[in-house]
């Protein structure tokens, strides 16, 4: 298994882990001054590649989203948060079909 890739056998996130990255995702943790600034795109575009990031943009039925925002607000996290996990789980589910 890669760096970049995830231990899916042992896939579980903890209460504790989901309120970090839910920090991240709503910029309590690393949006602080000292630690931000505007870097070339080419950058990162290094920085996503070393970290295994690559945004998309994706188009949801209102109805769908609106249910994605309601499961992620009863979990208290954000709604990218929320996707990034249930794809990740779906993921690993069909991976042990």
């Amino acid at each position: 298994m890669s760096n970049n890739q995830m231990d899916f056998d042992n896939f579980e996130w903890t209460d504790e882990e989901l309120a970090e990255i839910e920090k991240w995702d709503n910029r309590e943790l690393g949006a602080e001054e000292e630690f931000v600034r505007v870097v070339p795109k080419s950058e990162s575009q290094q920085i996503d590649e070393a970290i295994g990031l690559k945004t998309i943009r994706l188009r949801l039925r209102k109805e769908l989203l609106e249910e994605i925002q309601e499961m992620a607000a009863y979990k208290g996290i954000h709604v990218q948060t929320w996707i990034r996990i249930a794809l990740m789980k779906q993921i690993h589910e069909s991976n042990l079909a």
